[in-house]
């Protein structure tokens, strides 16, 4: 099920901690917030279960307006009633979903409009390869296969 999210965030005021997750990637302070900023509204939805990021690839060079920026957020072993100023200290779930998210950010204005997509990952279904077919011969009232 695809969630399709709208935020608007004024980025002067707002101030988000950011996690140690967002120390393992290449994202500058400005997406670090706006990545931080869309999985807090993520984890506002109906789940019983909350996500967070997972990686990060950054914003995308895109030379014309809207930004957007791609991360991949991951399910905790934490349940959506805790605080969510806690959330950061929740581990992953060993076998928790994963969703790939782009954040595309306009500016309206003086703030930003974020519009947050999150698919599923999907996992690769293995190719299955037909049997190599041998020939088999009967020689003395035995079956013999090459």
């Amino acid at each position: 099920m695809e969630l399709c999210l709208i935020l608007t965030l004024v980025l002067g005021g707002t101030s988000v901690a950011t996690s140690a997750s967002f120390q393992k990637t290449h994202a500058s302070s400005r997406d670090a917030l706006i990545i931080a900023k869309a999985i807090e509204i993520y984890n506002r939805e109906p789940d019983l279960i909350y996500f967070k990021l997972f990686e990060s690839d950054g914003s995308l060079e895109m030379p014309s307006s809207p930004e957007q920026l791609r991360f991949t957020i991951k399910e905790t072993v934490c349940v959506n009633q805790m605080d969510n100023q806690h959330v950061d200290k929740c581990d992953f779930k060993d076998s928790g979903r994963v969703k790939d998210c782009r954040a595309t950010v306009s500016s309206v204005l003086e703030d930003d409009v974020i519009m947050v997509i999150c698919d599923p990952v999907t996992a690769k279904t293995p190719v299955r390869r037909p049997r190599q077919t041998r020939k088999c011969v009967r020689q003395n009232n035995k079956r013999v296969c090459k």
